[in-house]
């Protein structure tokens, strides 16, 4: 299996233990900037692709830099930009590569141990 980037591991200890809870990703998201949502929406494709976690088919909407703003009671401004739309996944769940993807590194590490153990063990024989 590929290998999970370090950044990808983080991003996903920041978010595991909100694993099933519905409206999670839209209300961290919501008090971003649009370059910030683009990333972690990104980070979560990722995430999926690699097996980590699964995302729900419904997806919630965050608008960034509305048309429409009402800066007090009864006092509403016009914009005349764009506005700019993400759409996330209204929850994730967390799979079993998510979850104990420790194992593959315990692995890898036993892996580099048994071969150092046999090269020290060989170079000694030579030597002998």
């Amino acid at each position: 299996m590929e290998r999970v980037p370090a950044y990808l591991v983080v991003y996903l200890l920041k978010i595991r233990k909100h694993s099933g809870e519905f409206g999670y990703l839209k209300r961290r998201l919501e008090n971003v900037s649009l370059e910030r949502a683009v990333y972690e929406k990104s980070m979560l494709r990722e995430l999926l692709d690699l097996r980590l976690i699964a995302l729900s088919d419904k997806e919630d909407e965050i608008v960034f830099d509305p048309l429409v703003v009402e800066v007090e009671p009864g006092v509403i401004i016009h914009r005349s930009v764009t506005e700019n739309r993400v759409s996330i996944p209204n929850c994730f769940t967390l799979l079993a590569r998510g979850h104990y993807l420790w194992l593959e590194w315990l692995g890898d590490g036993a892996q580099w141990l048994v071969a150092s153990l046999i090269g020290a063990l060989i170079a000694l024989l030579i030597s002998a």
